[in-house]
C-alpha cells in the first residue's frame, strides 16, 4: 500500500468532520426544557422535562455546521477549492440537485408543520429539526470536498478511530458494569454549569446495559453496524503496528458494545454487511485478498466469541423478533353518555355507574343488554361475574380518585382501567396513566399487523399505526420532529396492550417511515436516491480488478458500514447521536468514488 507512505498533505479542515463524527457523538450534559405538551391529555402535566443526550448534540452540531459554512465559503472566496469544489460537484451534480430538493421538501415540511417552534429548534425526545437536518447535508457536502487524497483520507480515519474508541471504551465499562455517566465524576460532568445538584440525577439503564453516550441501547447497534467495518479495516490499511493493534482493539470494544446492546438489529446489519464486504473481495479479486480475508476472518472470530458468550442476552433479544399471534383480552374501549363499552374478547360488555346514593353501585352487562351477576373477589372489595368462565379475566370495582371524585376500575389480567362519571355532567370519563381525565379514547385502525401488533417489542404496532399516516404526507410531510402530533398516543387500549403503559410514541422506530412522515414521502425518495446512486457506484467501481490500496480497502469499508446503517433503519430511527456519523461516512465514501474514479481515468490517460 503505497499510498500509505504519502502523509505529506493533511488539509486541517478535515477536522471539522472528525469533530461532527467522533465530538458530538460523546458530549452529554443536561438540558432542562419547558413541557410543551402538558396541555395535551396523552402527556404528563410536569412543568419541564429534563434531556442528557439529544439537545446538547444538536447545539454541537449547530457549531460544527456554522464552522464548516464559514471555512468552505472562505476558501472559496479566496479561489483555494473553487475549481476541485466545481470539479468534484459535475462528478455527483445529481445527486446535489437531490439533496437541495431534499432540504427543500423539508423546509416546507417545518414551515407548515402543526408545531414550527419544535420544527426549526427541536421537539421532545427528538431534536432533530430542519436545521440538524441542513447540518447533514453540510456535513456530508464539506466531507466530500475537503478529502481530497489518500493522505488525508488516513488521517481523518486515523482520528476517527481514536474517536471510536473512546466510544467504544464507555461502552466496555457499561457491560462489564460500571457506567461512567453514573458516576461522581459522570454527573458532576453533565450537570456542570446547569447549576443542578448532580446527586439528583440518575439514569433508567441496568446494570450491565450498554448504550455508550447514544441515548439508547438501539442507537448503539446502529452505530457499531456503522463504524465496525471501517475501524476493521484499519488493520489493514494503517502502517504501523501500533496503529493497526489499536484498530483491532477498538474493533473488539465494538463487538462486545453490540451484544451489551442487545440490538438484534445491529446484530443482523453486521452480518449482511460483511457477507457484502466479503463478496466483493471476491468479486474484485485483488492482489491482496488473503492479507484483507485474514485481518476481516480474525475480526469476525472475534466477534462471533464475544456474541457466543452473551447467547443469553441476544436468545432474549431475537425471541422479541419472533411472529407471535396477538390474543388482547380487551380491545377497544368506548365512552358514551350512558356507560363504557368494552370490546371483551370480540363480544361486547357494557358497565355503568349510579353514583345516586351513599355508596356508588355497578352494573355490568353483556352484549345482549343482560346484567352480569358479581359477587366480590378480593379483600379489595373487587368483584367478579359469577357461573361464567368467559369473563374469569374480568375484576370491577369502585375507586376513590381523590377526595372529591369517585369512580371506579376495570381490571384486566395486570392492565386496570378507571374511569368516573361523578361530575356535575355526570359524563363518562377515563382516568388515564398519565393521571388527567379524558373523554377521548381513540380507537385507531392499523395496517398490514394486524393481530402481530407485539412484533419486535411492540413495534408492529407503532409500525401499523405510522403506515397509513404517509398517504397523507406525499408531498410535505408533517414537520420535523412532529410525528409525535400525528401518532395516536390517545389509544390508550393499545398503547397498554403492546407494552407503551404511561409512554409516549414520538417516533415511529423506522428511519424511513419517520422520513417519509415528517418531512414527506417525497423528501423518503430522494434521501433513498442520494444512497442508492452511492452504492451503485460502490458496486461498479469495487467490483472491478482492482489494486488494493488505501483507497480502495476504505471505499469499500464504507460501503458496507452504510449499508449496515440503512439495515438498521428498518426497526431504528434517525437520531442526532448517530446520523452525523452516517452523513459524514457517506461524504467519505462519496469522495473514495471519485478519487478511485479520478485514478482510473488517469491510469486510462496515461
Amino acid at each position: 500500500m503505497d499510498d500509505n507512505n504519502c502523509v505529506a498533505k493533511r488539509d486541517k479542515h478535515i477536522l471539522l468532520t472528525w469533530a461532527a463524527m467522533a465530538v458530538v457523538p460523546l458530549m452529554v450534559h443536561i438540558f432542562i426544557r419547558d413541557n410543551i405538551f402538558q396541555g395535551y391529555s396523552w402527556f404528563s402535566s410536569n412543568e419541564t422535562n429534563a434531556d442528557f443526550f439529544l439537545i446538547c448534540k444538536m447545539y454541537g452540531l449547530f457549531a460544527v455546521m456554522a464552522a464548516m459554512i464559514i471555512f468552505a465559503a472562505a476558501d472559496i472566496f479566496r479561489g483555494n477549492k473553487k475549481n476541485e469544489f466545481i470539479d468534484k460537484l459535475k462528478y455527483t451534480k445529481i445527486v446535489f440537485i437531490f439533496a437541495c430538493m431534499y432540504l427543500l421538501m423539508s423546509f416546507m415540511s417545518a414551515v407548515s408543520a402543526h408545531d414550527v417552534k419544535s420544527a426549526f429548534i427541536g421537539g421532545y425526545a427528538q431534536y432533530e429539526p430542519v436545521l440538524v437536518l441542513l447540518a447533514y447535508i453540510i456535513i456530508f457536502m464539506f466531507t466530500y470536498c475537503y478529502v481530497n487524497s489518500a493522505e488525508t483520507l488516513i488521517y481523518l480515519c486515523g482520528l476517527l478511530t481514536a474517536g471510536i474508541a473512546v466510544i467504544s471504551f464507555i461502552g466496555v465499562m457499561q457491560y462489564a458494569g460500571i457506567d461512567f455517566f453514573g458516576s461522581n465524576i459522570g454527573k458532576s460532568i453533565i450537570t456542570m454549569f446547569s447549576g443542578i445538584d448532580a446527586d439528583k440525577v440518575s439514569l433508567k439503564f441496568e446494570r450491565g446495559r450498554v448504550y455508550m453516550s447514544l441515548y439508547n441501547p438501539n442507537y448503539v447497534g446502529s452505530y457499531v453496524a456503522l463504524v465496525l467495518p471501517v475501524v476493521a479495516a484499519g488493520i489493514v490499511i494503517f502502517k504501523k503496528i501500533w496503529m493497526k493493534s489499536v484498530s483491532a482493539a477498538v474493533a473488539v470494544m465494538l463487538a462486545v458494545c453490540l451484544a451489551g446492546s442487545g440490538s438484534v438489529t445491529g446484530m443482523t446489519a453486521v452480518i449482511i454487511s460483511s457477507v457484502l464486504f466479503i463478496a466483493v473481495l471476491f468479486a474484485a479479486k485483488t492482489g491482496s485478498n488473503k492479507k484483507i480475508i485474514i485481518a476481516s476472518g480474525l475480526t469476525c472470530l472475534i466477534a462471533a466469541a464475544v456474541i457466543f458468550l452473551n447467547l443469553d442476552i441476544i436468545k432474549n433479544a431475537v425471541s422479541k423478533y419472533r411472529l407471535s399471534e396477538d390474543n388482547f383480552t380487551i380491545n377497544k374501549i368506548e365512552l358514551t353518555d350512558d356507560g363504557i363499552l368494552l370490546d371483551y374478547k370480540g363480544s361486547g360488555l357494557s358497565v355503568e355507574c349510579n353514583n345516586s346514593g351513599e355508596m356508588s353501585v355497578l352494573t355490568v352487562s353483556d352484549s345482549n343488554g343482560t346484567p352480569l351477576e358479581l359477587a366480590v373477589c378480593d379483600e379489595n372489595g373487587g368483584m367478579a361475574a359469577v357461573g361464567s368462565d368467559f369473563y374469569s379475566d374480568l375484576v370491577f370495582g369502585i375507586a376513590l380518585i381523590n377526595s372529591d371524585m369517585r369512580g371506579f376500575y376495570i381490571k384486566c389480567g395486570e392492565n386496570v382501567y378507571v374511569f368516573t362519571n361523578d361530575n356535575d355532567e355526570g359524563k363518562y370519563l377515563y382516568f388515564n396513566p398519565f393521571g388527567k381525565t379524558t373523554d377521548e379514547i381513540k380507537n385507531s385502525n392499523g395496517i398490514l399487523f394486524d393481530n402481530y401488533e407485539r412484533f419486535a417489542s411492540g413495534r408492529g404496532f407503532i409500525w401499523s399505526r405510522t403506515i397509513p399516516l404517509l398517504a397523507g404526507n406525499i408531498l410535505i410531510g408533517c414537520g420535523p420532529d412532529n410525528f409525535v402530533y400525528k401518532f395516536p398516543n390517545d389509544d390508550y387500549v393499545s398503547m397498554i396492550n403492546n407494552g407503551y403503559y404511561g409512554d409516549v410514541v414520538t417516533r415511529p422506530h423506522n428511519m424511513y417511515l419517520q422520513t417519509g412522515v415528517q418531512t414527506g414521502v417525497v423528501s423518503l425518495v430522494l434521501f433513498i436516491l442520494i444512497y442508492m446512486i452511492y452504492f451503485i457506484q460502490c458496486i461498479r467501481i469495487y467490483t472491478k480488478k482492482s489494486a488494493f490500496t488505501v483507497l480502495w480497502m476504505t471505499g469499500v469499508s464504507v460501503m458496507a458500514g452504510t449499508l449496515g446503517y440503512m439495515v438498521c433503519g428498518l426497526a431504528n430511527d434517525s437520531t442526532v447521536c448517530v446520523a452525523p456519523v452516517f452523513w459524514g461516512m457517506l461524504g467519505i465514501g462519496y469522495a473514495c468514488n471519485y478519487l478511485m474514479k479520478k485514478q482510473a481515468d488517469s491510469v486510462e490517460a496515461g
